[in-house]
């Protein structure tokens, strides 16, 4: 287990178009992957990550679009990585205390910690527009569908339980190997061991897909 004032969990997320055929039910579908990781990390370095859970299936709802695929995904994914963040919480610093055992202990003149959690969480998402929808003060023209969700993902963020959700690199994002078949040797494949095997190093932001893939071919082959 990492030092308490150093774990966190991260999670990525990705949505693949549905599959054409006569069982289509407007699902699409999700890959997504829940990380503990050491946050004692620095640009050059990776995250110490140890993979807890990765699903690769549909939906639990309905889609119209890519936006909302995307952003159905991120919303299963954040859900899991709060259950984990509040298991690990237990873990390492104690079960915590009722509502009534709160208010007594207030009655008693105790300061009572009002934490949500003391476990950060983290999203990465390879989708600019829903990490757009997400930092916006105004909902645009996005649709109705979905506002509910944008909303709850900025009230994570302003509560203090969620970080700043981040853009990451489509290519190299590990999780889009849950989305789609691919073969072994793929890039998102070889990510996607790199996290199996214990590291994660995020790229943020967007690069070339040929650049990408050179980054990632210069890596350690042990995967």
């Amino acid at each position: 287990m990492f030092p308490r004032s150093q774990s966190s969990v991260q999670y990525a997320a990705d949505s693949g178009d549905p599959s054409d055929d006569a069982l289509y039910r407007g699902k699409w579908h999700a890959g997504y992957g829940v990380m503990v990781v050491n946050d004692t990390w620095w640009p050059e370095e990776q995250y110490d990550a140890g993979l807890v859970y990765f699903r690769s299936g549909l939906t639990r709802r309905t889609a119209n679009n890519p936006f909302d695929g995307e952003c159905l995904s991120f919303v299963e994914a954040a859900d899991v990585a709060l259950s984990v963040a509040l298991l690990l919480e237990e873990f390492e610093f104690g079960i915590r205390p009722t509502m009534w055992e709160k208010k007594l202990a207030q009655l008693d003149g105790v300061d009572v910690e009002t934490d949500e959690c003391k476990v950060p969480v983290e999203g990465h998402t390879d989708s600019e527009g829903l990490t757009k929808a997400i930092r916006s003060l105004t909902w645009g023209a996005k649709g109705k569908r979905r506002k509910g969700d944008i909303f709850d993902l900025q009230e994570l963020e302003e509560l203090g339980i969620a970080r700043a959700t981040s853009h990451v690199d489509g290519t190299t994002n590990p999780f889009d190997s849950g989305t789609k078949r691919m073969s072994f040797e793929s890039v998102s494949m070889q990510r996607l061991r790199e996290v199996m095997a214990g590291s994660y190093e995020p790229v943020f932001g967007r690069r070339e897909r040929e650049q990408a893939i050179e980054w990632v071919l210069s890596r350690s082959t042990d995967y």
